[in-house]
């Protein structure tokens, strides 16, 4: 007999339009898949009672609660569609058909709108919930010509975190890890057209920090960041944001199909985000500016924001653009209320350039997608 093969492993999502409900409609890849994919299955919280007049076995065991870990996927970044699903808040600025270019931003929604938020009025359809989403991995029917696929559905799909890592031999990646309500299992396959897109590769990138009095645009939602410095000697990064979504256990029907009557969560719902990540640069006159031979005239940047002297501000605002094929086709990582944690400087012992890595954190962060693709996996 044959046996199930990975290359013939597909993975696809689909917003939902009822939460945790398997929605009609066209899948589309999240990304391509680059590593082996950690696949959750349910793990059920057995309850065995002992009981009077019941010899040395147990009296009775009943199935109790079940729950699902993690599913994590490392992705090459060709599509910002996860970006959809990160945050609960999407305008579209720009929605051009005939020349292809659009404009999208990810964003939280608030009311802090100068610091990266948008506001109530600007967001698509008021979405202001982390929307949910069904993932849908198969694999192939091995025998050859047969349909019996093997299809496992997992509903009320929610992204618990991204992370986002660049460095100068590769693609941007994105490790995804998503929380799911329930599973199903199906013998009917997706069929999804093959994503051909170009990946972000690291020398797309530009890094611009300690930027200060950005400003938004009222119509649009565009931030811009106000004087920032670019850097031009960064040999990595890495962005990680954390969604802390927190499973809820209500009481329901037992005739709710897709919670399992109760014993899968009801609910999942956002904690607290956090934002950190981490920029190695290579220390020239731009990152520590001597200007005028003395510290004391550091302005904005990497020691002197350690310090807080020199007339380095804390917080910053700073940016990270990936500029694909053209000014058409980009993505913006833009974050707001910076700090720096860590930024040692080290002699390394090779006796060569000095690696300095800077270790940040933010209190707000949007992403701003143009694309002039006309894949079917672009739509957002």
């Amino acid at each position: 007999m044959p046996i199930w093969r990975s290359d013939r492993a597909r993975i696809y999502a689909q917003e939902e339009t009822t939460f945790a409900a398997d929605p009609a409609g066209t899948r589309t890849y999240l990304g391509g898949l680059i590593a082996s994919a950690e696949i959750t299955a349910p793990t059920v919280n057995w309850l065995p009672y002992r009981t009077v007049g019941v010899d040395r076995h147990y009296g009775l065991v009943v199935e109790g609660q079940r729950s699902l870990s993690e599913i994590r996927l490392p992705i090459i970044l060709q599509t910002p569609k996860i970006f959809r699903y990160l945050f609960e808040g999407r305008k579209t600025v720009t929605n051009t058909p005939s020349t292809g270019i659009n404009t999208h931003i990810y964003s939280p929604v608030g009311t802090e709108s100068t610091k990266g938020d948008l506001s109530t009025s600007l967001v698509d359809a008021n979405v202001q919930t982390l929307l949910s989403f069904t993932t849908e991995i198969s694999y192939q029917d091995p025998t050859v010509g047969a349909t019996n696929h093997f299809v496992r559905l997992y509903h009320g799909c929610k992204i618990q975190n991204v992370e986002l890592t660049l460095d100068s031999s590769n693609e941007l990646l994105a490790t995804i890890d998503i929380s799911a309500i329930v599973p199903t299992i199906s013998s009917t396959r997706s069929t999804v057209v093959l994503n051909t897109i170009r990946p972000y590769f690291f020398s797309d990138a530009q890094v611009r920090m300690f930027g200060s009095s950005s400003t938004q645009n009222a119509t649009t939602g565009i931030m811009t960041i106000g004087s920032p410095t670019t850097y031009n000697r960064i040999n990595n990064f890495t962005i990680n944001i954390e969604n802390n979504l927190l499973p809820k256990y209500y009481a329901t029907a037992s005739g709710t199909v897709y919670r399992g009557g109760g014993q899968y969560a009801s609910d999942i719902i956002p904690g607290l985000r956090e934002i950190t990540g981490s920029i190695e640069t290579v220390l020239d006159d731009t990152s520590l500016s001597m200007a005028g031979g003395s510290l004391s005239s550091v302005n904005n940047t990497i020691w002197g924001h350690l310090l807080s002297v020199g007339g380095a501000t804390n917080p910053f605002d700073m940016e990270i653009t990936l500029t694909r094929t053209a000014s058409e086709d980009l993505v913006r990582f833009q974050f707001f209320d910076c700090w720096i944690s860590r930024a040692p400087h080290i002699i390394p012992e090779d006796k060569a350039d000095i690696p300095v890595t800077v270790e940040f954190g933010a209190r707000k962060m949007r992403v701003e997608v143009v694309n002039n693709q006309s894949d079917v996996n672009m739509s957002f």
